[in-house]
């Protein structure tokens, strides 16, 4: 009898237990079934967009507009592409496990943890590169890295938004 109990123990997870599997089995999907590429694509987008705005950024209004729109552009294409098939792609293997005992919130949940890493990683890309591509980041009120780490928090919040719309969508959509 105390053999039973055991197994039922071992089978059936609390929703907190659940979310580290889930996110163990996100990064191994990254590495093996070729999820990292959202990672170089992030960088192409943003040494394109910051060769074309570099030189205008921060210079005139015009051009911090335009650079900022470029950005957001960045911004919402990256969070887009994170997770606009990730639900989808899987639906088949999500009903069977929640047949079998999942929780479809440990695995949402476990998704937004992911999700929220790539957009940080694609967050530091964006900036390291638009200061590589020498954009000039104002540093008369305050000193640049406190100005890079509060352009860095908007980005990371506009591609984590955009990527929990995609996420969304991908729930929704067969």
């Amino acid at each position: 009898m105390e053999k039973h109990n055991n197994l039922d123990a071992i089978r059936h997870r609390s929703r907190f237990e659940q979310i580290p599997m889930y996110l163990k089995k996100l990064f191994r999907m990254f590495i093996f079934m070729n999820d990292w590429k959202v990672i170089p694509m992030s960088a192409l987008v943003a040494a394109v967009t910051a060769m074309v705005v570099a030189n205008k950024m921060y210079v005139d209004m015009e051009g911090t507009v335009q650079g900022s729109l470029a950005l957001s552009c960045i911004c919402i294409w990256n969070g887009f592409f994170n997770s606009i098939q990730s639900i989808c792609r899987e639906r088949d293997v999500i009903k069977r496990e929640h047949r079998n005992g999942m929780y479809v919130s440990s695995y949402v949940i476990a998704h937004m943890i992911y999700q929220a890493f790539i957009c940080i990683i694609q967050t530091v890309i964006t900036l390291s590169i638009c200061k590589m591509w020498g954009m000039a980041f104002p540093t008369d009120k305050m000193p640049e890295a406190e100005y890079m780490f509060y352009i860095g928090v908007t980005l990371f919040l506009v591609t984590y938004s955009a990527d929990m719309m995609a996420l969304l969508i991908s729930g929704i959509a067969r």
